[in-house]
């Protein structure tokens, strides 16, 4: 049986200028240790199914019809305390930019501390030592000196493995990684994309990650699902969505990857304007 089955999930959000229809008849499955990758351009969708996934809309969002199956339980349906206790414990998320996420006036190590005397209700020296072995196991080189450190003092990449070690410490069951690079330089989000497969693999953990970027999904992914304007337009492995895409707005983004062409120029890219 799949871990997560999302089926018809339709979301639109309310506006100045009216109603927004921001996800059409939604559907996909995902199992257990797959890592999916969902792909488009900004506004096509991908991050509100994500968010929908672990109930965190916007108050302006609503949920017009779907369902949302979740290791046998039916996540829209779920009283809001058991959805608490669900996520960070079986659904986790890294969020786009981690400056935002994490708490400006609280260290590193108080915040990772959190999570496991929260869902577990540890001792504080049995928190301190799980998140410390968290954080080594990211590559921070003196993770005592990182728990002691506030979220000013980190660059864009530690900041971004302090995310990962929040989101990875319970060993969830599926981790939800929206856009987790793309405020982070070329060599560093390598480094993290790295790290983070590395780690989901393994915690165990299926993986749906969200993004534009065809590249890093073929890179990460076992599967791929297309959005375009709120629909999926297309879902295959990550072969078939390169040698073999059946869509034409799948074709038209992977023409846009730019490319070296004769004696080394860029090659133009093509344009999606339909």
């Amino acid at each position: 049986m799949a871990l997560l089955r999302v089926e018809d999930l339709t979301i639109d959000f309310r506006t100045l200028r009216g109603i927004v229809h921001a996800v059409k008849h939604v559907g996909f499955e995902l199992d257990r240790g797959e890592i999916l990758a969902i792909v488009g351009e900004t506004g096509s969708g991908k991050t509100t199914v994500g968010l929908s996934i672990i109930r965190l809309l916007a108050p302006n969002a609503r949920v017009v019809s779907g369902r949302i199956w979740f290791d046998g339980r039916e996540l829209l349906e779920l009283p809001e305390e058991e959805m608490r206790r669900i996520r960070g414990r079986e659904i986790s998320i890294i969020f786009q930019e981690p400056r935002v996420s994490l708490n400006p006036v609280l260290t590193v190590g108080e915040q990772l501390m959190e999570i496991p005397r929260e869902h577990m209700g540890v001792s504080k020296q049995e928190a301190y030592q799980m998140a410390r072995e968290m954080l080594r196991k990211t590559g921070m080189g003196d993770p005592d000196r990182v728990m002691r450190s506030y979220p000013h003092e980190l660059s864009g990449g530690m900041a971004q493995r302090v995310m990962i070690a929040m989101a990875l410490m319970l060993r969830p069951k599926l981790l939800i990684a929206d856009e987790p690079t793309s405020a982070l330089d070329v060599t560093v989000q390598a480094q993290v994309m790295e790290l983070m497969k590395q780690l989901v693999r393994e915690v165990g953990s299926s993986v749906i990650f969200i993004t534009h970027d065809l590249a890093l999904a073929a890179e990460f992914a076992d599967r791929v699902l297309v959005m375009y304007l709120g629909e999926v337009v297309e879902q295959a492995s990550i072969y078939d969505v390169f040698y073999r895409p059946q869509h034409r707005y799948t074709r038209a983004l992977i023409q846009a990857i730019p490319r070296i062409g004769f004696r080394g120029r860029l090659k133009p890219l093509e344009e999606i304007d339909w």
